[in-house]
């Protein structure tokens, strides 16, 4: 589950993206969604074990146009099959 803050007050809806960290540091998009809440799940499949990704989130206002600026850019890796929690 990927969380955000809340974007400008205008903010309907937000367009989630999320790119794949290729070993030569390339992005590849794997993954967009349009919440208009400030949370989305990834669906199951959509996310390797062992790699790495990228996100960003970018509000759409009043159904108009997208903001200038995403609200939040962050980044994760998902742990190897058979990794234990900590």
């Amino acid at each position: 589950v990927l969380r955000w803050a809340r974007g400008p007050r205008l903010s309907r809806v937000y367009n989630v993206q999320i790119f794949r960290v290729r070993p030569d540091g390339s992005l590849r998009k794997v993954f967009s969604g349009f919440p208009a809440r400030r949370s989305l799940r990834v669906p199951p499949r959509r996310l390797a074990f062992g790699a790495c990704y990228v996100w960003r989130v970018w509000p759409f206002l009043a159904g108009r146009r997208f903001a200038t600026r995403p609200v939040g850019v962050s980044h994760f890796c998902v742990a190897p099959r058979g990794a234990r929690a900590r």
